[in-house]
């Protein structure tokens, strides 16, 4: 880290303010960012508007949470004076929201104090239709004076297209931690209990990741994977590794598609690194994506990446030299990805290697932190 870039930060106390709290990819970002500043000597804080997997994470890794109150109206005055009471009373310099209205009413509460507002768009600006004045907010927060950051370019480029001006908005991926596993042991490990022979690398192993909504489309990562195994002789198995609303839709289409046994069903994890290490490709099929956490956390674990062209995934995954690209919606395009992978295993691994090294570069804690920390200084 810039030694330079830490000593003028090292001042700041910074206010986390998110409003959701389920197991999610914006979350886990706060997550990770407030315990590396922890152990960096910045004070933090966080503050959310409810309990749950979230908040319960806050606790176990020893991270001061407050819990807002919040009206759930559409216009919650109550929680605008709750936020600027917090601020200030905790005396803090910076407050780093996550997510549209976070960023929206962290903008109201701060007006005509001198506390820096970081505004991170992650995801949700992407589907504006199903949030209420969402373009007014994102030009409110951006004139009242909130400095925004989007996780990829993709992201960046809808906040310009929603008002928000050009010069209001860095581009700061999102922070991953390094595998702290022992991969060989934990893939021998992992795949046992799975079902999965060792016996040689012929039996190759396909690792999804995400929660089980319709936005991720894990219908067509199901057709995807039976045609690939109409295709081919290769034995293979797909890892979900999630859970959601659509599981038991999603367990029926297994079982239609006759590749229920040639699946496993492990459900919501923490540990999502026994099951990256014991895979061999990882397999993204959504509709709409911002900066996938699962896709970035998958490379460093040199796996090759499958994902649809949407969003910001193509920032990570470069069609033919980190992976491999399909059309969302698109079975068939899937089922070609599967099929390029398993003709030439050997490249697979080269552009998994890649991926990694790409990862390394822009989007380790350390290196994100640093941008953040210059951000909050400028």
């Amino acid at each position: 880290m810039n030694v330079g870039a830490m000593s003028e930060t090292s001042s700041h106390k910074v206010l986390f303010f998110i409003e959701s709290g389920g197991p999610g990819g914006a979350e886990r970002v706060v997550l990770s960012l407030a315990e590396e500043y922890a152990k960096r000597n910045v004070p933090v804080l966080v503050a959310t508007l409810r309990k749950g997997w979230f908040s319960d994470q806050l606790i176990r890794r020893g991270i001061e949470h407050v819990q807002l109150p919040s009206s759930g109206k559409s216009l919650d005055f109550g929680l605008i004076r709750a936020l600027r009471a917090l601020a200030e009373e905790r005396k803090v310099t910076v407050v780093h929201s996550h997510l549209l209205d976070s960023n929206f009413y962290a903008s109201l509460a701060l007006r005509g104090t001198a506390i820096k507002l970081v505004a991170t768009e992650h995801g949700d600006v992407h589907h504006t239709s199903k949030k209420r004045f969402a373009k007014l907010k994102m030009i409110l927060a951006d004139r009242m004076g909130a400095r925004f950051t989007a996780v990829s370019q993709y992201t960046a480029d809808h906040l310009r297209r929603h008002g928000v001006r050009r010069g209001s908005i860095s581009v700061i991926g999102n922070p991953i931690q390094l595998p702290r596993l022992n991969f060989s042991s934990e893939r021998q490990i992992t795949r046992s209990k799975l079902g999965i022979s060792e016996e040689s690398d012929n039996h190759w192993v396909w690792v999804h990741v995400a929660n089980f909504r319709k936005v991720k489309d894990q219908e067509t990562l199901l057709r995807g994977f039976a045609l690939a195994l109409r295709n081919s002789p290769q034995k293979q198995t797909l890892v979900m590794v999630g859970d959601g609303p659509e599981k038991e839709r999603l367990l029926g289409l297994s079982s239609h598609l006759g590749i229920q046994g040639d699946i496993r069903w492990v459900g919501f994890s923490d540990e999502v690194g026994v099951y990256l290490a014991a895979a061999d490709a990882f397999v993204l099929s959504s509709q709409s994506e911002a900066l996938p956490m699962s896709l970035l956390e998958a490379a460093l674990y040199e796996l090759v990446l499958l994902g649809t062209k949407v969003g910001g995934i193509p920032e990570v995954v470069q069609n033919g030299s980190t992976g491999f690209l399909f059309a969302p919606g698109s079975a068939e395009g899937l089922a070609s990805a599967f099929a390029l992978v398993l003709q030439d295993r050997e490249k697979a691994k080269e552009l998994g290697k890649k991926a990694r090294v790409q990862v390394l570069e822009k989007f380790t804690v350390g290196r994100v932190i640093e941008q953040f920390f210059g951000l909050y200084s400028r």
